[in-house]
Order: structure tokens, then sequence, then C-alpha cells
């Protein structure tokens, strides 16, 4: 039988309200306006706007991150979808669901000069795990069985294989007009999930009893109580160890562990090597794995993706990290003092940072050093992808918020403001963003969003530009360093907050900072407490840290 044309877009939004979508952001434009008007005037999933694609795209990324669910992203045709690409490549290599709704123009007018009309058939598709474009229009049982069937596919995809999706949508004018109701709309597939391994196989349960030594290294990924509960029964063994990282959410184990590998300790090298989840930070953590690597080395992946980072991998599971570590806590413990030893290189390393933090100078780290002082347990923490991050993995005893993230699957400086903005309105528990100036000023475009989350409370650390390569081997030492990798820029950053209706504190020294984050507790608003530090002084520290990590004091 004959439909509307645009059948299909209905038949798309009541397929993910079926499912259960949350939220759609939507970026302005005219080629979308079906999407936009179709989701605007339902009230089942709620909806938000940014004017900037970029920024509207890692706005999403932080609500999926927060949600663990795919967050709807809809562009107007042309360039706009392009700007969309940094946030779904980040979401790709950490596995995060999203799913992109971009309109798009007639496939006849491709290639003919047409505004706005760009080759957007598969141009995400390098980075997302299901990318398809639409029957241009839905007036019959096949266009609309054929759409409905990747709508669904993409759904699934995007929670199956852990990741974004795209689908791309040629919309035909008239684009105004009301979407077509039905009394036939398409029943959402339903989707059974594997059941769960509850037990390894033999040859992999003795392999693990034989193992004198075992490393644990977990790469980001969100935080998981029962994950931690049953590596907290792992570790009781004494020849495991866990390496904790500020982004794998895991607490309870080795956290000095950069420092320690600087040294390159021979006599902590593994009989078996347990990694999962996305990247890992530590460099000198990579390097050290390369250099002295694990008799055997096993990832668990449950989609099977063979990643080795650390130029060692043996044997991949096809399980889930719960699944895995569940069964080998059921299993009988060893005797041995591997884990002793990694305590006592803490332990040793620990003894020499200590009086260095304890008589720290006003500076990035010193400011570091306070913000995790000042965070509870329930609060969630953004950090920015260049020298916070860094930072805060030299803390020696750093504060375990709820969650903490940053975007170090792919991005640079992009979208850091987005993703925090995009978290915080996920949540109600505070959520603390600590950024550098230029990073900050790069996405000030977060803030062309509709949503204002209350409970987002920014640090913008001003050092006068990229301080990141001032510190790090390489540039710091290039004539060039300050004109083309550092630079520094004169902004007015107060300004520039009051220019997007932020509310600003300023602090300048060790006094001003404990006010600043003070007001940032107390406020009921978004707001932006800057802190300025001088490079000299910072790299003076940098240095010095470095220098007393590697002697043998």
């Amino acid at each position: 039988m004959p439909y509307h044309d645009k059948q299909h877009l209905s038949d798309l939004l009541h397929l993910l309200q079926q499912y259960g979508l949350q939220e759609a952001v939507i970026c302005p434009g005219s080629r979308s306006a079906p999407l936009t008007l179709a989701f605007a005037r339902q009230s089942q999933i709620r909806t938000s706007t940014a004017v900037d694609e970029r920024a509207a795209a890692y706005i999403a990324l932080g609500k999926s991150l927060a949600s663990q669910q795919a967050t709807a992203l809809i562009c107007t045709s042309g360039t706009a979808l392009l700007n969309f690409a940094p946030a779904v490549a980040e979401a790709f290599y950490l596995r995060i669901p999203m799913l992109v709704l971009s309109a798009d123009r007639p496939a006849a007018w491709v290639d003919q000069l047409d505004g706005q009309t760009i080759r957007q058939d598969q141009i995400l598709a390098k980075h997302t795990v299901f990318s398809a474009t639409l029957p241009e229009r839905g007036d019959t049982d096949l266009d609309r069985w054929h759409a409905g069937r990747l709508v669904q596919e993409a759904w699934h995809k995007a929670h199956r294989l852990r990741g974004p999706v795209h689908l791309n949508i040629p919309l035909r004018e008239p684009l105004y007009e009301a979407l077509p109701s039905s009394n036939d709309l398409p029943k959402a597939l339903q989707w059974q999930a594997p059941l769960p391994q509850t037990q390894l196989p033999t040859a992999l349960r003795e392999r693990w009893l034989q193992a004198k030594s075992i490393l644990l290294v977990g790469g980001q990924q969100a935080p998981n109580a029962a994950l931690q509960a049953v590596i907290d029964q792992v570790i009781k063994d004494p020849r495991v160890v866990l390496l904790s990282e500020p982004v794998n959410n895991l607490q309870g184990g080795i956290e000095q562990h950069e420092a320690i590998c600087t040294t390159k300790p021979a006599h902590l090298q593994a009989d078996l090597l347990v990694s999962w989840g996305e990247q890992v930070v530590a460099k000198q953590l990579k390097i050290w794995l390369r250099g002295y690597p694990a008799a055997e080395h096993w990832r668990i992946d449950a989609d099977a993706q063979l990643a080795d980072p650390f130029r060692q991998l043996q044997l991949l599971v096809g399980v889930t990290p719960l699944e895995f570590f569940t069964s080998v806590a059921e299993l009988p413990m060893g005797s041995g003092d591997y884990q002793l030893h990694w305590k006592q290189a803490e332990a040793a390393i620990h003894h020499k940072i200590q009086p260095f933090f304890k008589d720290l100078v006003f500076g990035d780290l010193y400011v570091m050093a306070q913000i995790a002082k000042h965070l509870g347990p329930n609060d969630a923490l953004q950090l920015g992808n260049s020298t916070p991050i860094r930072y805060w993995q030299l803390l020696p005893q750093p504060a375990a918020p709820a969650w903490l993230h940053a975007n170090r699957g792919t991005s640079g400086i992009d979208g850091v403001n987005s993703t925090a903005l995009g978290f915080a309105s996920k949540v109600k528990n505070a959520t603390w963003l600590v950024t550098g100036d230029l990073s900050f000023v790069y996405d000030l475009n977060a803030f062309s969003s509709s949503e204002r989350p209350s409970n987002l409370k920014i640090i913008v650390i001003n050092n006068g530009g990229g301080d990141i390569f001032r510190l790090i081997d390489g540039p710091s030492t290039q004539p060039e360093r300050e004109t083309f990798f550092a630079t520094p820029r004169t902004i007015d950053l107060q300004a520039l907050a009051k220019g997007w209706g932020l509310t600003s504190y300023l602090a300048t020294d060790a006094l001003s900072l404990q006010q600043g984050l003070t007001q940032l507790r107390k406020s009921t608003e978004c707001c932006v407490l800057e802190v300025q530090t001088e490079p000299l002084t910072n790299q003076s520290v940098y240095k010095a840290y470095q220098q007393l990590i590697k002697s043998n004091a």
C-alpha cells in the first residue's frame, strides 16, 4: 500500500522510543528540519540544542559516557556532519555508543554543485561500528521495512559492539510539514544478550594457578562496582598485582607504577600479564612492558577485538572482565612475594616524593594536589587530555572520585568542555572539569548548548599556553617551542567567561586557590575558577620531580 514519502521517519522515531533512547542533541539546520521537528514535538526523548556541531558531538559523547547508552546526535547536510568526526573517533576508540543522524540531500544532487551537498554516505564509516544510508523515500512497504531494519541494526550494534553508528538520511522537500502518523508502526526487534561464561576453560585455570607472578593492567573504562568487588578478592592472592590508573577507575592497586617503571625494574617482570579496557595513559608503563614482556599475555575482551599495545599478546579471551575475574576469584590462592616486591617499590617512591610534595611551591602540580584534597568521593572528575591527566598520575595519593574520565582515546584538546558539560547534564553529583587555558578557549562553543548544568564546576589552569610542550622531551628544547608549540596567547579568561554568562573567580596564590575551590563547591550554578601559574615555576618543579624519581636517593 502507498504511504507518505516520509513515513520511514515516523517509524525511526517510534523505534527509538521503543528502544528507550533517552536524549537527542540537535544542531540547527534546514535540511534536518523533519528530524528536528519530529524530536522536538514528542515528549518521551529529552532534547537539547547546540549551535556548534563539533561541540554538540562532544556533548553527546559526555551524555553517552554517563549513561552508557547511545545519545542521538542530529545535524543538517554538508560539512556540518564532518564536524562530528573528532567526537565520533573518540567514541569509537573508547567504545562509547552514539547514534549519529545526519540529514542529506537526495543522491541525484551529489557532485552537482548544489549547496550544502557533499559525499555523506559512509563518510564516518572507518570510525563507526555501523554506517548506512536510509532510502530516500518511505512510501512503500519495502522502503519502510528496509529503513526500519537499518535503524534497528544501528541501535543494536551501537550497544552490542559498543561504539558510534551513523544513519545518513536523504530528505526531499518539503521539509517543514508535519510527519505522518500511522496505525501500523513497527515493533522493535528484541535482542538477547549473550549468556555469561560461568567458568574458564580448564587449560586457562591451570595456567593461572601455575603462574608465580601475575600483573593486571586495566585500561580506560567506566566505574564498575561489581568488577571492583571481584578484583578486590583476586588481589588477595600474593602472586597478583593490580596497577591502578586514574582512568581505569579501579582502586586498591599500585598507583605509583609510572614512577616505578621509570627505573626499568627487571625484577618485577611477570609470568602472566592480563590486560583489558581501552587506552593506558602511563607512557613509562607501556615502555617497560614492551621492554620486559611477561612470559604470557592474555587480553580480556568480550568482542574479541585484537589490540596489542604492549607487543606481546598471546591469547585473546572472549569474555567480559567481570566474567573472567569472577571465575578467577573462585580459584585457590597461591603463594609468593611478587605483590610484596611491588609494594616495596611503591613504598620507596612514596619515601622519595612525600617530602617533595610537602614543600611544593605554588604552580600547576601544587594546584592539582589541592584539587585532589578538595574532591569528594561522590564527585565526578573530567581531566584535560594534556598536562592535567599527566599531573594527576604524579600525585602521591590521588583522590578516588566516583568517576574519573579524560578523552584519552584520540583527542588532543578537542571537546574537553563539551564532554564535561554533556556528562554533568546526565548526573546529579558535582562534576569537576580541570583543563588548561588553550583547551578551554578552543572549546568555548560548548556553552552554545541550551543546557548549562549547575553541577558543573570548571577549573582552568592558565599557565600561558600549551605547557606540556615546555615539559616533555623533544619540543621543550626546540628554539621554536614558544611560537609553534606552546603558542602562548594573551587572553582575558575572565572576560570570556563573562561573555558566555558564566560566573568566574580568579586565583593567583595558595590562599585565593582555597577560596576559589570553596566558592565553586558552594555555587549553585555552572561557574569557572581561573588559576594563574608561572610557566618557569612549572618547568622547574616538573624537572625536579623527574630528577628525584630517577635518583638513587
